[in-house]
C-alpha cells in the first residue's frame, strides 16, 4: 500500500466520522441572534462614578489641545502637514490642577494619526498622565477603576 492509498483511505475515514457526526442526535434550538454589544452604563456615567469613590475631582469634558499648549506654554503637535488633532474627551482637576487627561476613541484610525500620538508622546515625556480607552471595548467599571486610580 503506497502512500496515496493510504492518504485517500484516511480521508475517506475521516468524511465517515463527519457524515456519522451530522446524523447524531443534537438538541434542536431556535437560530441564535446575537445583538451588538450594548453596555448598562455609558463610559462618562461609569467614570464619574469612578471618580465619586476616588475622592474629590472635577471632570472636564472636551479639552482642546491648544488650551493645554497654553498650559505648557510650547507646541504639542505639527501642524504643518497634519490633520489637527482630536480634543481631548475628559480632564480630571483637583483643586484647579489638572491631575489626569483622558481619551476615548471610537475609531483607531483617529487614535493612531500623527498628531494625536505628538500629543501622547508630548503628555509622557513632560510627566502629564494621560490615558487612551476604546469606546468599542466593554471597558468594564472595575477596569477603568484599576486604571485610573493608579494614575490620580
Amino acid at each position: 500500500m503506497g502512500f496515496l492509498d493510504k492518504l485517500i483511505k484516511g480521508a475517506q475515514m475521516l468524511g465517515e466520522m463527519a457524515s456519522e457526526m451530522n446524523t447524531a442526535e443534537r438538541p434542536v434550538s431556535g437560530p441564535v441572534h446575537t445583538a451588538p454589544y450594548v453596555p448598562e452604563k455609558s463610559f462618562e456615567e461609569k467614570l464619574q462614578t469612578v471618580l465619586q469613590n476616588a475622592g474629590s475631582y472635577e471632570l472636564r469634558n472636551n479639552i482642546s489641545p491648544d488650551e493645554l499648549e497654553r498650559e505648557f506654554g510650547q507646541e504639542i503637535y505639527t501642524r504643518k502637514g497634519c490633520k489637527r488633532p482630536e480634543n481631548i474627551t475628559y480632564g480630571i482637576y483637583q483643586a484647579g490642577n489638572r491631575v489626569l487627561l483622558i481619551r476615548l476613541w471610537t475609531n483607531y484610525g483617529d487614535y493612531n494619526h500623527r498628531a494625536n500620538r505628538q500629543i501622547r508622546e508630548f503628555c509622557e515625556s513632560h510627566g502629564a498622565k494621560i490615558l487612551d480607552f476604546f469606546g468599542y471595548l466593554p471597558n468594564e467599571e472595575s477596569y477603568m477603576d484599576q486604571r485610573i486610580r493608579a494614575n490620580l
